[in-house]
């Protein structure tokens, strides 16, 4: 076989592999547009919240509401309808609509270094559920990595407890730096 017919055989691989993916992500949408639909709540009605949530008492509020299935079904739905195109960039939709940097940086997967446990909390259910609706041959464990991922990142992204705004060489807002050949004192460095 000729290195041109070898080419146009991956291409074709290629392209049957993209449309395999294609037609997985064209039936986990009708799947969930189903679901809406049998829930008999109306498509306007999905969204459980207005903003991504900010501070501890707001987390808990929504999370004390989890413990009403209805609420949960509904915002495991919303949740799952974010998408994504593998398991960290829905992880990465999920949490972002669910709260602010501010709010993930005081948390781990499982509580270290003096943070809160995402995992003994019902949001860990609710987000497993709505990843594992996107990505159903997905494992709990991946799902559980790219979150602790995240949550790991989160206090040094903008509005994270510990990001700092890093200046751009040459723009100094303090004034223009000292000349090395220069010491303390003022006086010129003998040369």
């Amino acid at each position: 076989m000729g290195s041109f017919q070898v080419n146009v055989l991956l291409r074709l691989d290629k392209l049957q592999a993209c449309q395999e993916e294609q037609m997985s992500l064209l039936r986990t949408l009708m799947a969930q547009k189903q679901s809406t639909q049998e829930s008999g709540i109306p498509d306007g009605d999905v969204e459980p919240f207005d903003r991504p949530m900010d501070n501890q008492e707001e987390y808990q509020a929504i999370e004390a509401k989890l413990k009403d299935d209805q609420f949960r079904k509904k915002m495991i739905r919303y949740l799952s309808l974010l998408g994504g195109h593998d398991v960290n960039q829905s992880v990465r939709r999920v949490l972002r609509k669910i709260g602010t940097n501010q709010l993930w940086s005081s948390f781990s997967l499982l509580g270290r270094k003096g943070k809160l446990s995402l995992k003994d909390g019902s949001f860990f259910l609710v987000i497993m559920k709505a990843c594992m609706r996107n990505h159903p041959n997905s494992k709990e464990v991946e799902i559980e990595k790219a979150l602790g991922e995240y949550l790991k990142r989160t206090p040094n992204l903008p509005g994270g407890k510990n990001y700092k705004v890093h200046q751009k060489p040459g723009n100094d807002v303090a004034g223009p730096s000292e000349d090395p050949s220069e010491d303390k004192n003022g006086d010129q460095d003998d040369q």
